[in-house]
């Protein structure tokens, strides 16, 4: 699965990782999942680690409609952790379109910037 996810309820943190290729098959598939893993809830916070991603196959189309529908609720605290320049674009082009929806989301280079903006200190543990 290109998408895996651990979710913390103690820390009230949702961790994406993508592996492979990062399409909108695979985040539906992986959103899907979530939303019915029996520990998530809408308010958590999401750490969305892009950067080990080896091809990000997302039309600008499928990025916008994927930015319209949220699993998160508004003003949940949303951090896309990226690698590389290309995947700083997806990432901040998806923010934008989800700012239009007022779903708040930032993109960091580094991880312990986007922990700290999320309101925590290093990744928990078994995450």
């Amino acid at each position: 699965m290109p998408i895996t996810f651990d979710i913390n309820s103690s820390d009230r943190i949702v961790v994406m990782r993508v592996a492979g290729v990062l399409d909108e098959q695979a985040v539906n598939l992986a959103r899907g999942s979530i939303r019915a893993h029996p520990d998530f809830d809408p308010s958590m916070v999401q750490l969305f680690d892009m950067r080990c991603a080896q091809q990000i196959s997302l039309s600008a189309d499928a990025v916008r409609a994927l930015a319209y529908v949220s699993i998160f609720d508004r003003g949940a605290r949303r951090a896309f952790v990226v690698g590389n320049d290309f995947q700083f674009g997806m990432a901040r082009m998806f923010s934008l379109y989800s700012e239009a929806r007022a779903q708040t989301v930032e993109v960091f280079r580094e991880i312990d910037s986007a922990l700290l903006w999320l309101g925590g200190g290093p990744l928990p543990e078994g995450t």
